[in-house]
């Protein structure tokens, strides 16, 4: 009896010791492991990534590149409007100085070698630029006379840009001779040349005593005046 008893009780052991390990093999899934997974990170397209803008945005940044390309281009033609009025009065100053000669001469003075040099200064500047000059005479002499004497008053002008290094090809010349005066003489001005001319004298000359004549002083020198300023070479800019 005893031993069926003892028996009873060592199988008892065995099967709650069973049981036991058993139950200790069951394999759960460790937290790390869980959380790796949820933490992978998603991947998006480029187009996913991109903001999004509606119709309205893009009418803005079109408007708004328009009105850029319309502000450039005043701009543009602002500038360019200015430095055509700058050119154009840079020809305006030119063609407004002449030179001016000694009766009966067209050798270059000293003060017209001034002008001169400013002349052929812009003119290598301005290559394109051509130009006409225009020898001019007073009333003393004859027409034929004073054509020639222009023509030579223009080629001197001319001959003393070209050693100045402007180019000959800008270079034109022409002789009106007294036929385009830059100051037309007073009809008064007929009698005193007829007067200083039968007594010998040049119009640059002094003139003696006026006392038995109807000419008065203020007569010649006006006179004088007017004739020293048509002797000359006009510039006219022909091209640019």
């Amino acid at each position: 009896m005893k031993g069926k008893i003892l028996m009873s009780l060592v199988l008892g052991l065995v099967l709650i010791f069973s049981f036991a390990c058993a139950k200790k093999q069951v394999v759960v899934p460790s937290q790390p492991a869980i959380q790796e997974e949820k933490q992978q990170p998603t991947t998006k397209t480029t187009e996913e990534m991109k903001p999004v803008t509606t119709g309205k945005e893009e009418k803005g940044k079109v408007a708004g590149l328009e009105e850029e390309k319309i502000r450039e281009e005043e701009l543009a033609r602002q500038q360019k409007l200015k430095k055509e009025q700058a050119f154009k009065q840079e020809i305006q100053t030119f063609e407004n100085e002449d030179i001016h000669f000694d009766f009966d001469k067209y050798n270059i003075r000293p003060d017209a070698a001034s002008i001169l040099e400013r002349k052929a200064a812009w003119l290598k500047t301005h290559p394109n630029v051509r130009i006409l000059i225009e020898g001019h005479c007073d009333d003393w002499g004859s027409e034929e006379y004073n054509l020639a004497l222009g023509e030579r008053r223009a080629n001197s002008a001319k001959e003393f840009l070209i050693n100045l290094g402007v180019n000959p090809d800008q270079i034109s010349i022409i002789s009106y001779g007294e036929e385009r005066p830059a100051v037309v003489p007073p009809a008064y001005c007929e009698s005193v040349r007829h007067f200083m001319h039968s007594r010998g004298l040049r119009p640059d000359s002094v003139v003696p005593n006026l006392s038995s004549t109807k000419i008065t002083p203020d007569m010649v020198d006006n006179c004088q005046k007017i004739w020293a300023k048509n002797r000359r070479c006009h510039f006219v800019v022909i091209q640019y």
